[in-house]
This record gives structure tokens, sequence and C-alpha cells, in this order.
């Protein structure tokens, strides 16, 4: 293999390795609970690698394959 497609392999695969965050799991969900007595509402999220964003959207469905995940609080007033 040349030094040049070496260099090319590598560079993809850290990219394909950078981690992307993504609301609900995957681009096209919805997940936001309703707000509650404070007036938050809160929603999942992964980190996930951009590799994987890439293949989601592609075969659009969440793959379970991700870096860490976590629920967010969003203020959105007081009910």
């Amino acid at each position: 293999m040349s030094r040049r497609r070496r260099i090319i392999l590598i560079v993809a695969v850290i990219l394909a390795l950078i981690p992307v965050p993504m609301t609900c799991g995957h681009m096209f969900y919805g997940c936001a609970t309703g707000p509650d007595m404070s007036g938050n509402y809160y929603t999942y999220y992964e980190v996930e690698p951009l590799g994987i964003t890439l293949i989601e959207t592609l075969i659009m469905t969440n793959l379970k394959i991700y870096y860490w995940s976590g629920k967010e609080a969003h203020f959105i007033g007081i009910p």
C-alpha cells in the first residue's frame, strides 16, 4: 500500500471516530418529555462516532453504538 493511501485511510478512520452528539439517539427521532412541575422538559441524547451517525442516516434506524448517553434538561418556564 502506498504512503498516500495509508494517510488517507488513517484520516478516514480518525474522522469516523469523532464524537457527535445526537438528540434522541438518531437524527429523525423525537423524544422530549412533557414539562415537569418546575417548567423543565428533558431530552435523551447519545454521543456517538461520526461513522455510526452516517450509517444510521443511510439505513434510517438507530444503532445502539455510542460513547455515552444521558438526559438534558431544557427550561421552558413555569407552567
